[in-house]
């Protein structure tokens, strides 16, 4: 019975041939590079925003270096945060994908950094750096480290299955002494 229900999810949410070719075009035709600048490895750096949300992805098609605005890849279906930027200005948001980890994800984030609803078990690849809040809520984090040194405002991890011993002293120790 389980293998039938297997066979039967693999079918039902698998991309249509259509729903490919689509986000293939999207790729190679993505409406918003104005602003991008490649450099000689074949990053980029963007001045503004890269909004890559809502589009089924499974990996992030391009490899940035710094985005000074917000980096949106959340509501996908991405597995690995590689090709994200390692500097970003404003906001990241891998909310609500197949991440397990954060391996890839920026290393200092100016604003909020969001990703809550993932499978996550570990914080490693963290930020070191967030000046917003780091929120990684409704994962299956069991551990803390590996989690930013420093969080300009809220540390919100609630919904983990982490103990709450360690919980308490991890965040009191790190984000609320002062």
């Amino acid at each position: 019975m389980d293998a039938l229900i297997t066979k039967l999810r693999e079918v039902i949410f698998k991309p249509s041939l259509q729903a490919q070719q689509a986000q293939e075009n999207w790729i190679k035709n993505y409406p918003q590079k104005q602003g991008w600048k490649q450099n000689p490895d074949g990053s980029y750096d963007v001045e503004g925003n890269v909004i890559i949300s809502y589009k089924g992805l499974t990996k992030i098609p391009w490899k940035f270096r710094r985005v000074d605005g917000n980096f949106f890849c959340n509501n996908n279906q991405l597995t690995t945060l590689e090709g994200a930027p390692q500097h970003v200005g404003g906001s990241f948001l891998c909310n609500n994908n197949q991440l397990t980890n954060l391996e890839g994800a920026p290393q200092h984030v100016g604003s909020g950094f969001y990703c809550y609803d993932n499978q996550l078990t570990t914080l490693e690849g963290a930020p070191k750096r967030v000046g917003g809040s780091f929120c990684c809520y409704s994962n299956q984090l069991t551990t803390l480290e590996g989690a930013p040194q420093h969080v300009g405002r809220h540390f919100s991890c609630n919904n983990n299955p982490v103990p709450s011993q360690r919980l308490t002293k991890t965040v009191k120790r790190r984000y609320l002494q002062k």
